[in-house]
C-alpha cells in the first residue's frame, strides 16, 4: 500500500508540472531554459527535503534522491533547446511527458485490466489513457503557446520562437493539429510500453518530439493549399510517378506495397518540392537501389 501510494504522488507531481508548459507562451527561450535548469537543482536539493522523501521509491532512498524526476526538467530544458525557435512544439513534447506518461502510470495502477502482450508490466488501459491525454494536453498547449505570436502583434512587436504548426486555410486547423497530436502520441505511448530498459523521461519525449515535429513539417494542411492551387500538373505527376511505380514493380526493383509507397510519396514531394524534390527523390531511389545490387549475392549469403 506504502509503494501505491508513492507511486501515485510521484505521478501527481509529474502530471501537475506539465501546468507549467502553458507559461511558454509568456517565455522567451532563453527564459524557459533558465526555469527548466532551475528546476533541475531544485528537484535534486530541494523538492525531497520538503516531502520528507515521499516521493523516492526504494532504491532510490539510501543515496536520497531520483534520477528520473531529476530527469524530468533536465529533458524538458533539452526539448525547449531543440526546439528554440518552435516552442510550440517543445511545449506539446511536454504534454506527451506530464500528461501521457503521467496518466497512463495513474490510470493502468488503478484501473488495470488486461495485460499488454509484448510488456505484462504495462496494461491496455494505461496505454490508451497515454493517448487520449497526451493527445489533448498537446492539442491545446500547442495553439495555447502559439497565441504569443497574436500577443505580440496586439503590442506592435513580434516574436521568432513560435511557428504556424498545423494551420491551415482550406480545412478547420483543429483537424491537422489532432491527427498530429494523435499520431505522435501514438507512436510515444508505444515507445513507453515497450521494454526498452530506457527511462520514459527520455524515451517518451524523443520519440514524441521527433514523430511531432515530422506532422509539423509535413504540415498537412499547407499541403491541402499546395493541391488546391497546383490542379493540373500534380495531375500529371501522379502519372508520371504511377507509370514510374509501375515500371520498377514490373522490373522487380521493388514489391507491390514498395511501389504503392513510393507512387504516395512521389506524389506527396511533387506537391510540396516539385521539380527539386523530385530531383532529390529520384537520386535517393538510384542511390539506394545502386547500393542494393553491388554485392547481392554475398549479402543475401549472410541473410
Amino acid at each position: 500500500m506504502a509503494r501505491l501510494g508513492t507511486e501515485l504522488a510521484r505521478k501527481g507531481v509529474h502530471v501537475a508540472m506539465g501546468g507549467f508548459a502553458f507559461a511558454l507562451r509568456w517565455l522567451t527561450p532563453g527564459q524557459a531554459m533558465v526555469c527548466a535548469a532551475v528546476a533541475v537543482a531544485f528537484n535534486l536539493f530541494v523538492l525531497h527535503r520538503l516531502t520528507a522523501r515521499r516521493l523516492l521509491r526504494e532504491g532510490e532512498r539510501d543515496r536520497g534522491f531520483s534520477l528520473g524526476i531529476a530527469l524530468y526538467p533536465a529533458v524538458v530544458l533539452a526539448a525547449i533547446a531543440v526546439f528554440s525557435d518552435r516552442l510550440e512544439l517543445a511545449a506539446g513534447v511536454w504534454a506527451f511527458l506530464a500528461f501521457g506518461d503521467g496518466m497512463a502510470t495513474v490510470v493502468g495502477v488503478l484501473v488495470g485490466g488486461p495485460r499488454l502482450p509484448w510488456n505484462r508490466d504495462k496494461t491496455w488501459s494505461g496505454l490508451v489513457a497515454f493517448v487520449l491525454y497526451g493527445t489533448a494536453g498537446a492539442a491545446l498547449v500547442i495553439p495555447w503557446v502559439q497565441r504569443a505570436a497574436l500577443d505580440a502583434a496586439a503590442a506592435g512587436t513580434t516574436v521568432d520562437h513560435v511557428g504556424a504548426s498545423f494551420v491551415s486555410a482550406v480545412a478547420p486547423d483543429v483537424v491537422f493539429l489532432l491527427v498530429g497530436c494523435s499520431v505522435a502520441a501514438c507512436a510515444a505511448a508505444l515507445a513507453e510500453s515497450a521494454d526498452t530498459g530506457i527511462d520514459d523521461n527520455i524515451l517518451v519525449p524523443l520519440v514524441g518530439g521527433l514523430v511531432l515535429a515530422a506532422a509539423a513539417a509535413v504540415e498537412p494542411g499547407r499541403l491541402a493549399d499546395t493541391l488546391a492551387d497546383r490542379g493540373g500538373p500534380l495531375v500529371i505527376g501522379r502519372r508520371v510517378y504511377l507509370a514510374l511505380a509501375v515500371a520498377a514493380s514490373a522490373a522487380r526493383s521493388v514489391d507491390r506495397s514498395g511501389a504503392v509507397g513510393g507512387w504516395v510519396l512521389g506524389t506527396a514531394v511533387d506537391a510540396r518540392a516539385e521539380g527539386r524534390g523530385c530531383a532529390l527523390l529520384l537520386a535517393v531511389i538510384v542511390v539506394g537501389t545502386a547500393a542494393t545490387q553491388t554485392g547481392y549475392a554475398r549479402k543475401a549469403a549472410l541473410g
